[in-house]
């Protein structure tokens, strides 16, 4: 019993299975970061059956056609603000059992699936931020020559920050783009440098096709006027940059396990503000919780 126990102890710690303890003070450090880990599983597996016992999960938002935004009938009805409490359909995508991220704790002593992991929790924080932020107002429409330019301009640079980062994404997601001045010019308008003035002053602003295409913008069925409703359109954008980074950087995960794709933009609810805001509520629900989890064990394990 004993002597055969001590016998597959020091061949497991032979195999580097086991770490070889030297002293006391070893084990109960060990002892320690055992019980630490084991709470993080515990925390990681109670995330997992939460998702996944709200499986049919629903968006809380009324499709644009229903509240009628934009048009004449959105302010007598809601005002141009969308109503979080009217659920939609029931989300397709099914919320999966988590076992994936049980399974991604074997790259333990990755840095790269560490990095990997920790770029698609910050994003999956950062787009739920912006979805939660982009709902509590009036309705923005953007045309979509914008948001393909919100998503080229921004998408890898956001996504290649993430995986590098060891702390937060940059506080601004759009990039360094024409549009993404432009609408930083007009949200923040105390921001505004000397040079940045200067510049502005030489050029004469933006170019003839984007100014159009900003003035194709809508805020509650007007065009937008302020810096608050300007600003309120530079987090649609965002969202909008946040989700082409968050889908780069799930798929980059593929390298180290087989997670299950992320919503497509047309399986997911219709929503007032848009597909980015659509999946940052799915994101909010099925993943946020458990990828945290997941990274807190893996940086433990």
């Amino acid at each position: 019993g004993r002597l055969r126990e001590v016998a597959e102890t020091e061949a497991a710690v032979s195999r580097g299975e086991l770490p070889r303890l030297r002293s006391a003070p070893d084990a109960t450090a060990l002892e320690a970061r055992m019980e630490t880990l084991l709470a993080a599983l515990r925390r990681l597996e109670a995330r997992c059956a939460t998702a996944a016992a709200g499986s049919h999960f629903t968006t809380d938002a009324a499709s644009a056609s229903a509240s009628g935004a934009g048009g004449g009938g959105a302010k007598k009805k809601h005002k141009g603000i969308s109503r979080g409490a009217q659920q939609q359909q029931a989300q397709p995508a099914h919320v999966d059992n988590g076992q994936w991220l049980f399974a991604l704790l074997r790259h333990a002593d990755s840095a790269a699936a560490r990095r990997t992991l920790g770029g698609a929790a910050l994003l999956c924080s950062r787009l739920s931020e912006l979805a939660s932020a982009a709902e509590t107002g009036e309705v923005v429409q953007l045309p979509p020559v914008l948001l393909r330019l919100a998503d080229e301009d921004a998408g890898a640079a956001a996504a290649a920050a993430a995986q590098a980062a060891q702390g937060d994404l940059p506080e601004d997601l759009l990039g360094d783009g024409e549009l993404a001045a432009e609408v930083r010019w007009r949200a923040h308008p105390d921001q505004r440098s000397v040079f940045a003035r200067l510049k502005r002053s030489t050029t004469g602003g933006p170019s003839q096709t984007l100014s159009a295409e900003l003035r194709s913008v809508r805020i509650g069925g007007r065009e937008p006027a302020t810096e608050r409703e300007w600003g309120r359109v530079k987090t649609r954008l965002e969202a909008h940059a946040a989700e082409a980074a968050l889908r780069a950087q799930w798929t980059a995960l593929g390298a180290f396990v087989a997670a299950p794709p992320l919503p497509a933009s047309d399986a997911l609810p219709a929503h007032d503000h848009g597909h980015a805001v659509a999946l940052g509520a799915w994101v909010r629900h099925a993943h946020q919780p458990r990828v945290s989890a997941a990274l807190e064990a893996l940086r433990l394990a």
